[in-house]
């Protein structure tokens, strides 16, 4: 028997092209999963967000965004709390907040539920908006006009601050920064909680929004004194 035959007892030799497609399953396989595993993260909601802005989609919006825990968290924290606390709290100060949130909470969710879903809608959340001759779009809604008085309008989104990921119990805090042409930084810090059966997450609240409006109005401030 020479030595180039098979005795029967060595194992055959795969061909090369069967390695390389496995080896090319593998990496689909592995990317898939990647890829399913990307859309389990609270950053996957925040692009989603961004990209539902973008394109107009109230629908895909509100598949990154809870807008009714927005809107009532965003009253609770600009209103009801305050008003309890400049009472001193204590059972008449929660009794005031309680009787104030109960006669115009619902209003106003409905009102800022109904602004933010118009912006989406009409494209000008965008920080990009221009008409056909290239210029900035007016505003149209109340929330437009909000964000032109706090000088919000030229700032456009640069992205997460990876390093500023904050766990606030089961939920996930991120922090989106913002920046104008003049190099001023904002950041909004969102807070994300898991939904769908605690698989993936939506914004519930923008937890530092009343900081980020103080910061804003006393850069235009500074802006005004400056140019006297």
């Amino acid at each position: 028997m020479s030595e180039n035959e098979n005795n029967g007892t060595a194992l055959p030799v795969e061909p090369r092209g069967s390695r390389w497609k496995s080896g090319l399953s593998l990496f689909v396989v592995v990317l898939l999963l990647g890829a399913v595993y990307a859309t389990t993260t609270p950053e996957f909601a925040v692009w989603q967000a961004h990209y539902a802005v973008k394109s107009k989609s109230v629908s895909t919006f509100e598949r990154a965004v809870d807008v009714d825990r927005v809107a009532q968290n965003l009253v609770r924290d600009m209103v009801s709390t305050p008003v309890s606390n400049a009472l001193g709290g204590g059972a008449f100060g929660n009794w005031v907040a309680s009787t104030f949130a109960s006669l115009f909470q619902p209003d106003l969710e409905a009102a800022i539920k109904r602004e933010i879903r118009d912006s989406v809608a009409s494209g000008s959340l965008a920080d990009d908006v221009q008409n056909s001759a290239g210029q900035s779009v007016g505003y149209s809604t109340n929330l437009d006009a909000l964000s032109k008085q706090l000088g919000f309008d030229r700032y456009h989104y640069t992205g997460i601050d990876y390093f500023a990921r904050e766990a606030v119990g089961s939920n996930w805090l991120l922090t989106l920064n913002f920046q104008d042409d003049q190099e001023h930084y904002i950041g909004i810090k969102v807070e994300l909680a898991r939904v769908d059966g605690d698989w993936f997450w939506k914004i519930i609240r923008i937890s530092n929004f009343s900081d980020v409006s103080v910061e804003l109005l006393k850069i235009k401030t500074n802006e005004v004194k400056d140019s006297l």
